[in-house]
């Protein structure tokens, strides 16, 4: 399969290497001086997203939904706050996860601003106020598939306490959307070589949307 060059950028941005067919392996970008070494088992093969809006620069972070009128996006994007991981003992800047959140969203075509509901992505914060209004978003945003950034997100969603492993991997689904879980921002800036995993969780992510 063959990538353009603004998946290519997009993928080194994630930190996530990408393999050319009978030619070199690409090298990562997100350090000069650190090279990401591949885990054992190979990312599945990864699918070339046709959801058709072009990416556009990252919104700012979006407001608990008791402040704003949603609306209507094809993604919801669940997650914690970037400032108070930010803030946390070793926590990571609230800007690092900022960027990398747009540029996974981007990586598949899709964005924070786009000025459809087909490759908008709606992004809800768990901060206090966000769990008790999930289900409005839900509601108002109408999502066709939520991803779920870490395990505090997926138990938020799919009201279930289990390890982050057994929740990957599968298509979920909440009172008829569909939830696909993957790592929390913060765990993939500390551990770049479980990047490639994420992007699999993506293309997972993109074909249950594609499928219904």
């Amino acid at each position: 399969m063959r990538w353009t060059e603004r998946q290519r950028a997009m993928l080194r941005e994630m930190g996530v290497r990408t393999w050319a067919r009978g030619g070199p392996v690409l090298e990562s970008a997100a350090s000069r001086d650190e090279k990401i070494v591949a885990d054992d088992e190979s990312p599945a093969e990864p699918v070339r997203p046709t959801l058709a809006t072009a990416p556009r620069p990252a919104a700012p972070a979006v407001p608990a939904p008791g402040d704003i009128e949603w609306m209507p996006a094809d993604w919801l994007i669940v997650g914690e706050p970037f400032d108070a991981v930010a803030n946390a003992p070793g926590g990571l800047a609230a800007g690092e996860q900022e960027r990398l959140l747009a540029n996974m969203l981007q990586a598949i075509g899709v964005s924070r601003d786009a000025p459809t509901r087909a490759g908008r992505a709606c992004h809800i914060a768990l901060d206090e106020g966000a769990r008790r209004a999930l289900d409005t978003a839900l509601e108002c945003a109408r999502p066709r598939l939520a991803l779920a950034l870490g395990r505090a997100a997926a138990e938020a969603l799919l009201g279930v306490d289990e390890p982050l492993g057994r929740l990957r991997g599968k298509v979920h689904e909440r009172a008829g959307t569909r939830v696909v879980v993957t790592f929390p921002l913060a765990y993939l800036l500390r551990n770049p070589t479980e990047k490639a995993k994420a992007w699999s969780d993506l293309c997972l992510a993109v074909r249950a949307l594609e499928a219904g």
